[in-house]
């Protein structure tokens, strides 16, 4: 499968590199996340400010880009910049802290 993974605890979060590591072992990992933490983001998208994208090594077996914007950028545009792949999946995770109750109305994973 082709697998797109996104997250709101920025792209060098142990649990994103955790899952992207553990979902390459038999996929096609591609990682688009914002270049820090952007928890409690929600759906909030970045109309009015240029956003910057970066690759990062991080591990071999994934590809990976770090992006200026939300987590909702990131998969917009993780869709966009990866036109050519037509994803199976999109994942966003793992989380740092819980997402439970109202938390989920808010969270940007």
């Amino acid at each position: 499968m082709k697998i797109l993974i996104c997250n709101d605890d920025g792209i060098f979060s142990e649990g994103l590199k955790t899952l992207a590591k553990f979902l390459s072992k038999e996929n096609d990992v591609f990682v688009m996340a914002p270049d820090g933490n952007r928890s409690a983001y929600s759906h909030s998208m970045s109309f009015f400010k240029k956003l910057e994208l970066k690759k990062i090594e991080q591990d071999k077996n994934y590809v990976s880009y770090s992006l200026s914007g939300t987590p909702a950028d990131c998969v917009r545009f993780g869709t966009e910049f990866f036109k050519d792949i037509k994803f199976d999946l999109i994942v966003s995770g793992v989380n740092i802290g819980s997402n439970a109750g109202t938390d989920t109305l808010y969270s940007g994973t």
